[in-house]
């Protein structure tokens, strides 16, 4: 199976639900679960809404909670 790792919101929020699992196992083998996660907290920093909201509903949709 081939499975293109997700850099952004967009990509994360374009991803099947199923699939979240599995990317997110595929991330932590890659060790790339730690950038994603950076690459999200910092647009929520975003003065940009639009990415601001993206990014807060990417990390909604990998399980991470709201505060």
């Amino acid at each position: 199976m081939s499975l293109n790792l997700p850099q952004s919101s967009d990509e994360v929020l374009g991803l099947p639900d199923r699939d979240i699992p599995k990317t997110i196992r595929a991330l932590t083998d890659h060790r790339a679960l730690s950038g994603l996660v950076g690459r999200l907290h910092r647009d929520l920093g975003s003065r940009d809404d639009t990415l601001k909201t993206k990014a807060q509903a990417a990390l909604k949709k990998m399980g991470f909670p709201e505060d």
